[in-house]
C-alpha cells in the first residue's frame, strides 16, 4: 500500500492529472519515488540508467528540481508509468507563486559557482527589489528580486553585463542609480566578479539572450537558459560545455574588472545628477 494515498494505486490507477495548486513538485517527487521503488531500483541505480548523479534523483524526489520534458519521457518509458510524467508535466513544472516560478535562486544558493550573462538587463541575482519591480512593470517579465544573502555572499559569483544594460534606465533615475551602486558594493566587498561588455565592442554572436551556469561540490553542473517560455534547466553535457565556452568568449571581450567597476560607478553618478 502506498504512503501517499490515492495518487499511487497500481493496477487500478486512473489516468489522473495533478492539480497544480497542490505543491506539484512535491507530488511529482512522491510519484517518482513510488515508481522507482516499484521497479526495485535504488536512487543510485536509477541515476546510472538516466546518466545523472544519485543526488540529482534525490533532488527530483524532494521537489528541489523541475522535471524537464525530455527526462519525463525517459522516466515514463523506463519505469512503465503509462505516460504519467509527460501527462502531468504542466503540473510538475508549475507553482502557486509566480515569483518563485521565475526565480532560480533555491538551486543557485547551493552552487559553488554561478556565472551569469544577460544581453538586455542586469542579471536576476544582481537586481534590487525596486529595479525588479520597475522591470516587471515595463516588460512582460515576472518580478524577480535579487536575493544577495542567498547567493552573493560567495566568491564564486561572476557576471558579464553589457554597457547597454547599465545605461538603460529601468524605473526612475534614482532607482537605477541605487541599483548600480548596489552592484558596485557587491564588487567592492568581493562578493561578485563583474565584467562589462562596452558599447564599442562588437557583441559576441550568441543565440542566448541570458543564461546561468552553475557548478556544485557534489552534483553535475547545471545550466539555465532563458527563452520565450522563461528559464529552462539542463544538465546535458554538450549544452553545459557550450554555455561555458560562450561565457568565456564574452568575458574575454569585456573590460577588465577595475575599469568595469569604474564604469558602473560613473553611470550611477551621472544618474544622480539627473535626480529622481
Amino acid at each position: 500500500m502506498s504512503t501517499h494515498g490515492t495518487l499511487v494505486g497500481e493496477d487500478n490507477r486512473r489516468a489522473k492529472v495533478l492539480d497544480p495548486a497542490l505543491s506539484p513538485r512535491a507530488l511529482y517527487g512522491a510519484e517518482l519515488r513510488y515508481y522507482r521503488e516499484r521497479a526495485g531500483l535504488s536512487q543510485a541505480q536509477l541515476a546510472r540508467l538516466i546518466y545523472v548523479t544519485p543526488s540529482f534523483v534525490a533532488n527530483l524526489e524532494a521537489g528541489r528540481r523541475r522535471m524537464q520534458p525530455e527526462l519525463a519521457a525517459v522516466l515514463d518509458e523506463l519505469l512503465d508509468t503509462r505516460g504519467f510524467f509527460v501527462r502531468n508535466l504542466a503540473a510538475g513544472r508549475s507553482t502557486t507563486d509566480p515569483d518563485r516560478a521565475a526565480s532560480t535562486t533555491p538551486l543557485e544558493s547551493r552552487a559553488s559557482t554561478v556565472r551569469e550573462w544577460d544581453a538586455v538587463h542586469l542579471p536576476a541575482l544582481l537586481r534590487t527589489e525596486e529595479y525588479a519591480t520597475a522591470l516587471a512593470r515595463a516588460t512582460d517579465l515576472p518580478r524577480v528580486a535579487a536575493l544577495p544573502r542567498a547567493r552573493s555572499d560567495r566568491a564564486g559569483h561572476a557576471a558579464v553585463v553589457t554597457e547597454t544594460a547599465l545605461r538603460r534606465t529601468v524605473g526612475s533615475a534614482a532607482t537605477m542609480a541605487a541599483q548600480l551602486r548596489y552592484v558596485a558594493t557587491l564588487v567592492r566587498e568581493d562578493r561578485l566578479t563583474l565584467r562589462v561588455l562596452p558599447l564599442a565592442t562588437a557583441p559576441h554572436t550568441t543565440t542566448q539572450s541570458a543564461f546561468k551556469l552553475l557548478t556544485f561540490p557534489d552534483d553535475v553542473p547545471a545550466g539555465y537558459v532563458h527563452g520565450r517560455d522563461g528559464w529552462t534547466l539542463s544538465t546535458e553535457p554538450g549544452l553545459i560545455d557550450l554555455l561555458g565556452l560562450t561565457y568565456d568568449l564574452l568575458r574575454d571581450t569585456c573590460l577588465p574588472p577595475e575599469p568595469s567597476l569604474d564604469l558602473v560607478e560613473a553611470v550611477a553618478m551621472g544618474l544622480d545628477v539627473l535626480g529622481p
